[in-house]
């Protein structure tokens, strides 16, 4: 499953339920991420050196990994800007299947250009390649 869990956009959303394995999270603002896996295919050639930027780079992170009923555990990207620095782009299993969730807005860089879109573009396209076991796309 690949999940896009952010809320509180510009359609006014409020999401209050879990992810799958009881995964939930809380709502914060943050305009900078930062990628702490450099190993994983998914972000090869990124910005490794400085903070991916958005408008909203996070609606929130993910809050209770260490309680939930969910087993691999991989995170890719946390928060920048908080005490807590929460995970926003995780990958996990949950039963038979596994779950790739994301609290960034990843889907709306495709039509709004802002500060590091084209990475996260490149995050989206890849995010989906991974999912369907394609082959994943390199940096242009």
């Amino acid at each position: 499953m690949f999940w896009i869990a952010c809320d509180n956009g510009w359609n006014g959303g409020d999401f209050t339920g879990t992810l799958p394995g009881g995964v939930t999270w809380r709502d914060n603002y943050d305009n900078y991420n930062d990628i702490v896996n450099e190993t994983h295919p998914l972000l090869e050639g990124f910005p490794f050196e400085r903070s991916l930027e958005g408008n909203y780079a996070s609606h929130g992170g993910f809050d209770n990994l260490n309680i939930a009923d969910i087993q691999n555990l991989v995170v890719f990207i946390k928060e920048n800007s908080t005490y807590e620095k929460y995970p926003t782009y995780i990958e996990y299993r949950y039963g038979n299947g596994r779950v790739i969730a994301s609290t960034s807005p990843l889907e709306f860089y495709v039509e709004n250009s802002y500060s590091d879109s084209d990475w996260y573009i490149l995050l989206l396209r890849r995010s989906i390649e991974y999912v369907f076991n394609l082959p994943i796309s390199p940096v242009e």
